[in-house]
């Protein structure tokens, strides 16, 4: 017997013999019963269980040592003092006469952790330092305190990014000409007996 729409179907050119009844379904369906799926989601058993521990630890353990390489060549090493304060604005630690830099260290998990710490201070002609009229705690001063410290001496870029922003990181490569294009400025505008020389892929204050 065929439902009133397999008949219509029939009807419309659709093969007789593609439908089946109620009876023979129920047959098809009790000679085949469905079966329940796999379940996946359990805990590994076997002999080759402490091997794949072993091999995933050590996957895991290098993976951790190529993140820690690749950080310190961007990164300065060092350990933090403890009279050093949290900058939250450039995620680093800070200490009252000196500048950041980064520390890389792995706690007991495993886990990679990033800090930073003060350097020691540079020496700086104050009254020259002065004579630029930069204002205290911006990127301009910290590179004029560089450029000062080191007057005749080129200073490559990399050198240049660690005192100003405390890490190397070519991204701020373009942020850093704009603050050394502000020196010159800053040169002609207070007719400072100094002029700033490009040489390669460094900067240098020389005395006119």
């Amino acid at each position: 017997m065929l439902t009133k729409s397999q008949q219509l179907m029939v009807e419309d050119g659709c093969p007789l013999c593609l439908f089946i009844s109620d009876e023979d379904r129920k047959k098809a369906w009790e000679a085949n019963p469905p079966k329940t799926m796999i379940h996946f989601g359990g805990r590994r058993t076997g002999e080759n269980v402490q091997q794949y521990a072993a091999e995933r630890a050590e996957r895991e353990k290098l993976r951790a040592q190529n993140r820690i390489a690749k950080m310190k060549e961007k990164f300065r090493v060092g350990k933090p003092s403890k009279n050093a304060r949290w900058d939250p604005n450039y995620s680093r630690w800070i200490e009252e006469g000196g500048e950041a830099v980064i520390s890389i260290t792995t706690n007991t998990r495993g886990n990679t952790v990033m800090s930073s710490v003060a350097q020691e201070p540079l020496s700086v002609d104050e009254e020259l330092l002065a004579s630029f009229k930069a204002r205290n705690g911006t990127n301009r001063e910290k590179l004029l305190k560089c450029l000062v410290a080191n007057i005749g001496k080129p200073q490559s870029v990399p050198d240049l990014l660690k005192e100003v922003y405390g890490f190397v990181n070519e991204k701020n490569r373009g942020a850093l000409l704009m603050v050394l294009k502000g020196v010159t400025l800053m040169i002609d505008k207070n007719k400072l007996p100094l002029v700033l020389v490009k040489e390669k892929d460094s900067y240098g204050l020389h005395k006119n």
